[in-house]
């Protein structure tokens, strides 16, 4: 059976006022102390309570409106995977690493905090039969890392800091450096090793937009953000107590549940 939103529902059933009963289209106000109230902390300013008041007890000059900070927005998907209009669109979730651009520095992997990157193989290493003993490795080695022993280059992978010099100096390609591998079954697109990498090599995490027109204002994207990406004034509906009948239409629809019924 297919699905249909608060919002649809509201447009495909009309309530008039023919169809409520007399004793609730009355102009008696309510008891004092008696009503409806929103909290404010709660409310996401959708509107849906607006739209199902058939007594015009509830007022909303304007409709909240999201959008995402394209700088905060690491692309996790969160706000995507809860938002049941489909409203919000990422272009790639996730990341890829550009085995070009890694030194295998590590940095990456001491800032993920699902374990999600490892370095193969795990340091650098001389393949032997390339090297010639040149010592060009030597000479750009920064941590002295590098000797040459019986002719050929040897590295000290406890003194090595990864610093990626001595690949491109090696005019034998005698060198082999370690690369990040990303295990995306444990990535959660947190964006940290991104922004720990100096050098460029992991690309990805496309920053979420929303469709104004298919988003709902919810607000479901905005609490399960981890980065505070989401923002937008919210606009609190005020209410006229004046006029509402506490036909409860509005506690129904309310997806944050916000509103209660004082005085009962």
């Amino acid at each position: 059976m297919p699905s249909i939103c608060r919002r649809d529902f509201l447009k495909a059933v009309p309530l008039t006022l023919a169809a409520i009963p007399a004793c609730l289209r009355e102009s008696s106000p309510l008891g004092p102390g008696t009503g409806v109230a929103i909290d404010a902390a709660k409310c996401s300013g959708c509107g849906l309570c607006v739209e199902a008041c058939h007594y015009g007890a509830l007022l909303q000059e304007e409709r909240t409106e999201f959008r995402i900070d394209a700088l905060l927005c690491t692309g996790c998907g969160r706000c995507a995977d809860v938002c049941e209009s489909g409203a919000i669109l990422i272009e790639q979730k996730g990341y890829d690493i550009i085995e070009s651009a890694c030194v295998g520095c590590g940095d990456c992997i001491a800032r993920c905090p699902a374990g999600a990157l490892t370095l193969d193989p795990p340091s650098y290493s001389v393949q032997r039969n390339r090297c010639n003993g040149c010592g060009d490795c030597v000479r750009v080695c920064p941590a002295g890392a590098i000797t040459i022993q019986s002719g050929k280059a040897v590295i000290d992978t406890v003194k090595c800091t990864r610093c990626g010099l001595c690949p491109p100096a090696c005019r034998q390609g005698a060198i082999r450096k370690p690369v990040a591998i990303l295990d995306s079954a444990k990535c959660t697109a947190c964006g940290e090793c991104k922004s720990a990498c100096r050098y460029n090599a992991i690309v990805g995490g496309s920053p979420a937009r929303i469709d104004p027109a298919a988003c709902t204002a919810c607000g479901k994207c905005r609490q399960v953000c981890p980065t505070g990406a989401v923002l937008g004034q919210i606009h609190v509906p005020e209410v006229d107590n004046s006029r509402c009948r506490l036909c409860t239409a509005c506690l129904s629809l309310c997806p944050n549940d916000a509103i209660r019924i004082e005085g009962r």
